[in-house]
């Protein structure tokens, strides 16, 4: 029996998309990999592997490598995945998100990894999570239709039945990114349609609380100026349409922390340590 999944929200965007009192966003059923090809440049691979298995390629050969589905859906693949932290494109160059800088690059995680049960329009299978948000920038972003989602993560490189295959699949951080290697069905659900985008939020719920209630603090004043004998109606007029001015004037939404990033479609190159497998992103 399948386990139900289930999250306190206090909005609901979509089928797909909810919202908490903290306005963290959660993505249900989010495809986060995929089973089958994927292109890589021969640079980016682990050139001791390669040579291990006997291939030769020039540094700029485009490499199709092949994730069969027991690699995917490897218990220990999928455990490797969950609760691993969200990151707002990759983090620059090789590096992989760890204790020392997670609080730079984690705006949120990954929970509830699992195998999906029907394949793709590829025919490809999909590896679906459930995506927990919690950076307003990040949030807003999704909001406005960046939905694909590119892994960083760690592998080994086996020859087999005339294939490159990625095996030992382990996961570092989940990518939210304008263009994923994965391709197009590698991302979060409920993508705004063309006629009707979503639009980012920039009131904070504090500051809207704050407006109406200084709203209504203005309107008791302007109630008990209204007793006032010595009150003239023009004077009530003019009053109303000061209290109505500052009713209309949008609260300048709060700004969250400056983001600088490199090149969003920056691939993730590989390392060759000696021991360790190369990290690079689905």
């Amino acid at each position: 029996m399948a386990k139900k999944l289930s999250y306190y929200l206090s909005d609901i965007l979509s089928e797909n998309i909810g919202e908490t009192p903290e306005q963290f966003l959660v993505c249900r059923g989010a495809c986060i990999a995929r089973t089958g090809f994927q292109k890589y440049k021969a640079r980016e691979l682990p050139q001791e592997q390669l040579a291990g298995l006997g291939l030769k390629f020039n540094p700029d050969d485009e490499v199709e490598l092949y994730r069969p589905r027991e690699e995917v859906f490897h218990p220990d693949c999928i455990a490797s995945f969950e609760s691993k932290p969200v990151t707002d494109n990759h983090p620059p160059g090789d590096t992989f998100v760890d204790a020392d800088n997670a609080h730079e690059y984690e705006k949120g995680h990954g929970r509830e990894i699992r195998e999906g049960k029907s394949q793709l329009d590829s025919g490809d299978w999909p590896l679906l999570a459930d995506i927990i948000v919690t950076h307003g920038d990040l949030a807003n972003d999704i909001r406005s239709g960046k939905r694909q989602i590119s892994c960083g993560y760690t592998y080994d490189l086996d020859y087999k039945d005339g294939k490159i295959l990625q095996v030992n699949l382990r996961g570092n951080h989940i990518a939210i990114v304008p263009k994923g290697r994965a391709g197009a069905e590698a991302r979060i659900k409920d993508a705004a349609p063309e006629d009707k985008a979503p639009v980012a939020k920039t009131t904070n719920k504090k500051e809207h609380h704050v407006s109406n209630r200084l709203m209504d603090l203005l309107g008791l004043g302007l109630r008990a100026k209204a007793a006032d004998a010595a009150t003239t109606p023009e004077e009530l007029a003019e009053a109303a349409g000061e209290v109505s001015k500052l009713k209309e004037k949008p609260v300048e939404p709060r700004k969250s922390e400056d983001r600088s990033k490199d090149d969003a479609h920056a691939e993730v190159p590989a390392k060759e340590p000696e021991k360790k497998p190369a990290p690079t992103e689905k």
